[in-house]
C-alpha cells in the first residue's frame, strides 16, 4: 500500500490503513483475489473522500478489537472504531449536503459503515440498516457519466449492497424467522 496517497494522515491512522488493507480487509473478502479487488476499489476511492477514509479505519479499528483478547486493547480500539465512524458520518454528511462527491464515495462509505456496524457492533442491529439505506441512495445519485471508466468499481459496489439488500429481507430477528417452529 503506497501511504503516499495520504499524506495528511495521523501515525496511527497510517497503521489502521496498513492494517485494513492486510488484515481486516480479509473479513469482508474471504478470499486473497477478492480482498485485492477489495483494496483496489476502495483504497483509491478513500483518497477523495474523508468519509470513505475514516469508515475504513473505523472497520479495521473494530476488527482489531474484535481479535484482542486484551482488555485495555479492546477498550481502545472499541473507542478509537466509535471516534471514526463519528468522523466518517460527521463528513459524510457534509459531502452529501455540499454535494461535493460523487456517488461512489458516497456509496462506499455507507457500505463500509453498514458493514462495520454488522461485523464490529453485535449489539445494534438498526444502525446498520440505516447505513444501508445510506448506500441506496449514494447509487441512487450516481450519474451515467460517473460510469464511464468505472464499471469494475461499480460492479464491485453493486453486488456488495446487493448481499446487504438481501440480508436486510429478513425480519429484525434475522435468520431466527427462518428456522422451522416446534407445533408442540
Amino acid at each position: 500500500m503506497d501511504m503516499n496517497q495520504f499524506p495528511d494522515v495521523a501515525p496511527d491512522q497510517r497503521d489502521l490503513i496498513q492494517y485494513f488493507t492486510c488484515q481486516a480487509s480479509v473479513m469482508i473478502s474471504c478470499h486473497p483475489q477478492m480482498q485485492h479487488e477489495a483494496c483496489n476499489v476502495l483504497m483509491p476511492l478513500s483518497s477523495a473522500s474523508n468519509a470513505l477514509l475514516y469508515s475504513l479505519l473505523a472497520f479495521a479499528a473494530g476488527h482489531q478489537a474484535s481479535r484482542t483478547t486484551d482488555e485495555v486493547e479492546k477498550r481502545h480500539f472499541r473507542r478509537q472504531m466509535i471516534q471514526l465512524e463519528t468522523k466518517s458520518v460527521r463528513d459524510l454528511q457534509g459531502e452529501i449536503s455540499l454535494q461535493l462527491r460523487s456517488g461512489l464515495p458516497l456509496m462506499a462509505s455507507s457500505l463500509i459503515l453498514c458493514l462495520c456496524s454488522l461485523c464490529h457492533e453485535g449489539d445494534d442491529y438498526i444502525s446498520w440498516r440505516a447505513h444501508l439505506r445510506g448506500v441506496k441512495a449514494a447509487f441512487s445519485i450516481i450519474s451515467a457519466t460517473e460510469f464511464a471508466g468505472k464499471e469494475s468499481q461499480i460492479e464491485y459496489l453493486t453486488k456488495r449492497y446487493q448481499l446487504l439488500e438481501a440480508i436486510a429481507m429478513l425480519t429484525a430477528k434475522g435468520f431466527e424467522a427462518l428456522e422451522p417452529k416446534d407445533d408442540q
